[in-house]
């Protein structure tokens, strides 16, 4: 990311990780703190909450609005469902946004601290009053699903780094794969919930379609007693549709979602790395408008994109780049690709034609590879010749032996000039 933006961007994720720690502090640190004033923990925990409810709610609710309101009057919707809902929500970042107000909101209404006030003989900011112990589950539920919210939304940060980015984009990917693995496992197991219960047997664990389900889906994930297996014994049928299910999702569909993800991996990555610079290049233009004009007139000075870059010293080319340097041995080309022609560089003057048959380039090119056809050719007569010389016997033979391999060799020279 750009020096222009970097600041920008880092600002307003340094703001919304300073409320997440205000928000863990309210919600988790505090509330699990023992010993010291009460009256004063009761009063921290108050002005956290306080904080959060005024400064990071208010202003997520007032960007929602906003955007909800402009999208809305110029119909810049998707209907889900029968309901119109403005399009900026496909972005999974602003439904996540989203999410967390609605959350905040609900938080807001359910404030212990505030029906609790309301009841006699409650200290100041007390939250964990008996008469509304109910209100209190619903408050940390909400509560809990807004954590997890802020810590999704810090994603973003991802983008800072090009190899993290590609790995955060990879994992999203892979979410489908996921999906696909616990879509059959919810077929399997309901299946074979079904079957069994109309099964005749006593066992209590699948006495009925929701028990056997439960119970099936916790020998998936290993957290059924092995104790219960002994249960078994007096039912054979039911010891062996156990097996078959266990064999069919532990065996064959957790190796098969290995398979998945490996060869859906090794297709991605080789993309991710491209999606992951646009990804930058996006929350770029994003944060483009807010980067102040003093910073940015200052940036683009120090780009010197008027200076005219050199390719070689002393051969200056063009201006309106950034000049990266690397070893001469990291991207070696044999082929000079930049064309150079005598005389003055004004634009009415007309282009210098290029001729093709007076190359010298193209010429010695030819030659080159005309020459290593020859030697190649004459190098396998050669061996051919000595193949033959070593299996006569007698002077006779070695002499027109010799004189054939003269002359094959000779008509190969004579070949060889004959194409020069």
């Amino acid at each position: 990311m750009d020096q222009s933006c970097l600041p920008t961007f880092l600002y307003g994720k340094s703001w919304f990780f300073f409320t997440l720690l205000v928000f863990i502090t309210s919600q988790s640190v505090l509330e699990r703190l023992d010993g010291g004033d009460a009256s004063i923990k009761r009063a921290m925990v108050f002005a956290c909450r306080l904080f959060i409810y005024l400064l990071s709610l208010t202003q997520l609710l007032f960007s929602h609005i906003r955007d909800c309101t402009k999208a809305y009057k110029v119909n810049d919707t998707i209907k889900i469902l029968c309901i119109r809902i403005p399009r900026y929500l496909k972005q999974w970042q602003d439904a996540a946004s989203f999410c967390l107000t609605t959350s905040l909101l609900v938080m807001l209404g359910l404030e212990p601290i505030i029906h609790c006030w309301a009841v006699e003989g409650v200290k100041l900011f007390e939250e964990k009053c008996p008469e509304k112990a109910d209100l209190r589950i619903y408050y940390t539920t909400f509560s809990m699903f807004a954590m997890f919210l802020y810590y999704t939304l810090l994603i973003d940060l991802a983008v800072i780094n090009t190899r993290i980015s590609s790995f955060v984009l990879v994992c999203v990917r892979m979410l489908s794969e996921v999906a696909l693995f616990l879509g059959a496992i919810a077929a399997v197991v309901l299946t074979f919930g079904c079957a069994l219960s109309v099964l005749k047997q006593e066992n209590v664990d699948f006495q009925g379609i929701d028990k056997g389900a439960y119970a099936l889906f916790r020998i998936v994930i290993a957290a059924y007693a092995a104790k219960r297996y002994e249960s078994f014994r007096d039912e054979p049928m039911l010891l062996a549709m156990v097996f078959i299910f266990g064999i069919f999702t532990v065996f064959f569909l957790l190796n098969m979602l290995i398979a998945q993800l490996s060869c859906a991996y090794s297709s991605v990555y080789e993309d991710m790395v491209g999606y992951a610079r646009l990804e930058r290049a996006e929350t770029i233009v994003e944060i483009m408008p807010s980067v102040p004009k003093k910073r940015w007139v200052a940036f683009v000075d120090s780009l010197r994109l008027n200076k005219r870059l050199e390719f070689n010293q002393g051969d200056i080319g063009v201006a309106g780049g950034i000049q990266m340097r690397e070893p001469a041995n990291a991207n070696p080309t044999t082929v000079d690709m930049i064309r150079r022609f005598g005389g003055s560089t004004s634009p009415e003057i007309q282009w210098p034609e290029e001729e093709a048959d007076g190359d010298g380039d193209d010429n010695f090119e030819r030659l080159e590879k005309l020459i290593q056809r020859t030697l190649a050719r004459v190098t396998k007569d050669g061996r051919g010749g000595h193949r033959k010389g070593g299996g006569g016997t007698g002077t006779g033979t070695g002499t027109g032996t010799g004189q054939g391999s003269t002359n094959k060799s000779g008509s190969s020279e004579s070949e060889g000039h004959e194409e020069l």
